[in-house]
């Protein structure tokens, strides 16, 4: 069967319906030989022991009015000349020359007792077919018997094998079909790393060949385009950290992307703790940050800076709040993606100013 299982779909189908239809055949022909013989010892049982019976009968017949009928004779002799001639069984010969025999004697002196040996000779000639009839029809039985046996061991035989086929033919074409289906559903879910298998199926070997060699050409793929995007998330990260002013950026569920080390340090977080998490939760225990959520979401169109004390210093901050959409390729239509929060340090302008603000007072005052 295993070996029957590695054929082609095409020699598979072949090889079952053909051997369907040879079952089919042999119990078609089992049984109409099984039926003719049955039909021939049936015929058998007609043709010769009926006859015999029949010729008998009339004899019997013609014997009853053989003192009183002058045809009686003629009648006799033909039905014992058929008898004669329809011999067929073993001592049924020596019956009818016996019945010959009484009938010559009844003949030349026709009494009642010459009537009686003729009666009883025919009566031997009747029992003898009779018990060939019951033998005969015996072996009819017995052959109807056989028959019936042989017509059920082939059908039950037919019956496995059409059940063991039903079983694992269908089984064996689906199932390399089914698992071509399943690693087209992993490839499409990005499982790349999906490999056929199917055996000894020489029919599937080149869709496997095919199959296993796109799988690892998009593995290869997938690998170089992961090194690039990583490469390129390096490059951003090290662009994000070399900028001296503090920059967040949150996606469009205002989640942290990313956040240089100067953000970090004026927000007093670390990195593992940052990305990737809800600025809207982290905001619950950071006020600086909390602020920096709440103008992103409620501008206010004052804009006053952030005074924010870090690195031991008081510092100067103002928030500029940018809003990054990006055009999709179909329709040329812009989708908005997140934020970016850029902190601009101008604490030296607000120095400037406290100073330029002190020399004004001192002057005005010097003047007075």
């Amino acid at each position: 069967m295993d070996k029957f299982l590695s054929l082609k779909i095409k020699t598979k189908l072949t090889f079952g319906i053909g051997l369907l239809f040879t079952m089919i055949v042999l119990l078609g022909g089992l049984a109409v030989r099984n039926i003719t013989d049955m039909s021939s010892d049936t015929q058998n049982i007609l043709a010769d022991n009926y006859n015999s019976l029949l010729y008998s009968r009339r004899m019997l017949d013609a014997l009853e009015r053989i003192k009183n009928d002058p045809q009686a004779h003629a009648e006799f002799e033909k039905n014992l000349d058929l008898q004669q001639k329809n011999i067929t069984e073993i001592d049924e010969n020596v019956a009818t020359a016996h019945l010959v025999a009484q009938y010559e004697a009844m003949y030349q002196n026709l009494n009642d007792t010459t009537i009686q040996r003729v009666r009883m000779a025919l009566n031997d000639i009747m029992s003898l077919n009779m018990s060939t009839i019951y033998r005969k029809s015996k072996v009819a039985e017995h052959t109807a018997d056989q028959a019936l046996l042989w017509i059920c061991i082939i059908a039950v035989a037919c019956i496995l094998i059409a059940f063991a086929f039903l079983i694992r033919l269908p089984r064996s074409i689906t199932s390399p079909i089914r698992k071509l289906t399943d690693g087209i559903l992993e490839i499409a879910n990005h499982n790349y790393e999906k490999r056929l298998d199917l055996g000894d199926n020489q029919e599937f070997a080149e869709v496997t060949s095919s199959f296993n060699r796109m799988a690892e050409r998009l593995t290869e793929y997938r690998k170089s385009t992961l090194a690039d995007i990583i490469q390129a998330k390096k490059y951003i990260e090290a662009i994000v950290n070399s900028i001296t002013e503090p920059i967040i950026g949150l996606d469009r569920d205002r989640s942290i992307l990313f956040a240089n080390d100067e953000a970090l340090t004026i927000l007093n977080l670390k990195r593992e703790n940052v990305m990737g998490k809800s600025a809207a939760e982290l905001a619950l225990k950071n006020d600086l940050l909390r602020r920096l959520v709440r103008e992103l979401i409620q501008p206010d169109e004052k804009k006053e800076p952030l005074k924010i004390y870090a690195d031991d210093k008081e510092s100067y901050f103002q928030a500029k709040y940018i809003p990054i959409h990006v055009t999709n390729g179909d329709g040329g239509e812009t989708e908005y993606v997140g934020d970016v929060i850029l902190l601009k340090n101008i604490t030296e302008f607000k120095e400037l100013d406290s100073a330029k603000t002190t020399f004004i007072s001192t002057i005005s005052h010097e003047l007075k």
